[in-house]
């Protein structure tokens, strides 16, 4: 009997590959022709863990195609990592966003929505979490045969 994957799971593993080929692209480019590519072109997915260069690029990239590809194959241990990955990445988004609330700047915490122009009040509170949407996704009931 095989079990069916769900969608959001896909969706995830997906997300986890993504992230793994731009961080390995950016590490071996890092590798390949120093200074080329800064590095905060990783700022967002590692977190800080960028300042280390080059190889945690591509450790991480390693990290993010295991996870991937255990995701896919729908083995509960790559659920749980996945778990803990976004956890962590929501841990250490909570500084970053207590600055943006504390020190609000229309790039960071606030989008303006259907305008460019500065007096538009208009604002929507977008709060980054996207490691607690995934989170979210695997810890669902609905995937408890997983």
């Amino acid at each position: 009997m095989t079990v069916a994957r769900p969608a959001g799971v896909a969706a995830v593993a997906a997300a986890f590959l993504l992230a793994a080929a731009y961080l390995l692209a950016v590490g071996l480019t890092m590798l390949a022709s120093p200074g080329l590519v800064s590095i905060a072109a990783g700022a967002e997915l590692l977190g800080g863990l960028e300042l280390a260069g080059p190889y945690m690029f591509l450790l991480m990239a390693a990290l993010g195609a295991v996870i991937a590809l255990g995701l896919w194959r729908l083995h509960k241990w790559a659920r749980w990592l996945a778990i803990l990955v976004a956890m962590i990445g929501v841990v250490m988004l909570l500084y970053r966003l207590q600055r943006d609330v504390r020190f609000p700047n229309r790039h960071t915490v606030f989008r303006w929505i259907g305008s460019d122009r500065e007096d538009d009040d208009r604002l929507v509170f977008v709060p980054r979490a996207r490691g607690e949407c995934i989170r979210w996704e695997l810890a669902s009931r609905h995937l408890c045969e997983f």
